[in-house]
């Protein structure tokens, strides 16, 4: 008998964990070939190929996000600075009305 041949497919399939598909997307993102790497880690080019894209969907996202509370900050300051400005029109315009002077009337100096 011939029990100290080997193939390939006698090895055991190790563990597809998020561990793995991590350092594996990291690889791809470095530059590895595709192939290659399939070869090594023994799945598929696909499966490779739709984690890479996963993870830069996610990167995508990620990045978007991270910009979307500083949008957030800069208008919510937009907005209070806008009620301030019409609250004061607001009461430039009663003190007119209440027959103060004009806000944009040009004033002679009494020399």
């Amino acid at each position: 008998m011939n029990e100290s041949i080997s193939t390939t497919t006698d090895k055991p399939r190790r563990r597809w964990t998020a561990n793995r598909k991590q350092k594996a997307v990291i690889r791809l993102i470095r530059g590895e070939p595709v192939d290659a790497l399939a070869r090594e880690l023994d799945v598929e080019i696909s499966v490779l190929e739709s984690l890479h894209q996963t993870v830069l969907w996610a990167i995508e996202g990620a990045v978007q996000q991270h910009d979307a509370p500083a949008e957030r900050i800069e208008l919510q300051a937009v907005g209070k600075e806008l009620e301030r400005l019409r609250m004061d029109h607001e009461l430039l315009l009663a003190y007119y009305k209440k027959g103060g002077v004009a806000p944009l009337a040009s004033r002679r100096s009494s020399d």
